[in-house]
């Protein structure tokens, strides 16, 4: 990957333009198929793709993108461990899932719950269509400032 990174960065810079790729947010996927320092040297940016660190595979309820735990399936412990590596900070970008899973369990649903299927996806446009919360978001007059202040819940 990483001779293959260089020789693609090689040809995109006599053309100006950037090279980045997504990468694995766990750690054994970034242990086994990142040599993180040299493919900083050649990547604008490494994708981090945050999210998934949980799910039906679980067989409990659990959290698709936790921002901390106690383990290595966190967004915080992915950077940290990538700054570890050597990627350099200017250089990541988080990838932050805009969609939840549900569970099916017998049990209560907590965290942590046996369940025996996952549900359904559930996106973050459509639980806000579902509740009509579409109407509490503001877009200001400069397109260059697009930002919104959306009142979920």
């Amino acid at each position: 990957f990483v001779l293959f990174t260089k020789e693609l960065k090689e040809e995109y810079q006599k053309y100006g333009l950037l090279l980045t790729s997504a990468i694995g947010a766990a750690k054994s996927t970034i242990e086994s198929a990142y040599d993180v320092p040299e493919i900083s040297k050649y990547l604008d940016f490494l994708h981090v793709m945050c999210y998934d660190y949980g799910g039906a595979w679980d067989k409990r309820v659990t959290t698709n993108a936790p921002l901390k735990n106690d383990g290595v399936l966190s967004i915080e412990y992915t950077i940290e461990y990538l700054l570890q590596l050597g990627a350099p900070p200017s250089k990541i970008v988080v990838g932050l899932p805009f969609y939840g899973r549900t569970f099916v369990s017998e049990l209560e649903g907590k965290l942590g719950d046996s369940a025996d299927n996952e549900g359904e996806f559930v996106f973050f446009n459509e639980s806000n269509r579902q509740q009509n919360t579409f109407k509490d978001w503001n877009a200001f007059e400069n397109p260059n400032n697009f930002i919104q202040d959306c009142h979920v819940f």
